[in-house]
């Protein structure tokens, strides 16, 4: 099992290499391209990378003492992931759904930008929780300990 874990890290960390790559070949060798593929596949590449950022950044505070002492597994997480998720695509004007559905869907009146930015936000949590699976699943981060890490700090309060 050991090796597994050992096997697995290198293609995902392969896989994130090669997922930049894509984005930075397909924005600087073919810029100026119309194929759809080529597009589709810069957007979801993005996502990935856009994904695999946001399950990081947002660790931070989900493993905050003060978020582990009063919000833990009381339901907060994906609120707080979808709205921050969305004031940001909002703030940057961000639209991968919309994008994706004009690149792949040319003759399309597209979506209205605020649904398509709700969408990418919602689609970014989703990619988030994915990320989250896969550091779990590859032991990279241990969700058993910080849900235990949260029992201790909550016993630790109560006995206080």
């Amino acid at each position: 099992m050991k090796s597994l874990r050992w096997f697995a890290l290198p293609m995902a960390v392969a896989a994130l290499a090669v997922s930049v790559a894509v984005v930075f070949a397909a924005e600087g060798a073919v810029a100026g391209a119309d194929d759809p593929m080529v597009q589709g596949i810069n957007l979801l590449a993005r996502f990935f990378v856009l994904s695999v950022v946001i399950e990081v950044a947002f660790s931070t505070l989900f493993n905050w003492k003060v978020y582990l002492l009063h919000l833990h597994d009381k339901g907060y997480k994906t609120p707080i992931l979808v709205i921050s998720l969305f004031v940001f695509c909002w703030s940057t004007d961000l639209d991968i759904v919309g994008d994706l559905v004009k690149t792949l869907f040319p003759g399309t009146a597209g979506l209205n930008t605020f649904i398509g930015m709700f969408l990418t936000a919602l689609l970014l949590a989703g990619g988030s929780g994915a990320m989250n699976t896969l550091f779990d699943k590859l032991k990279i981060r241990n969700s058993k300990a910080v849900d235990e890490r949260a029992r201790a700090l909550r016993s630790a309060v109560d006995n206080a």
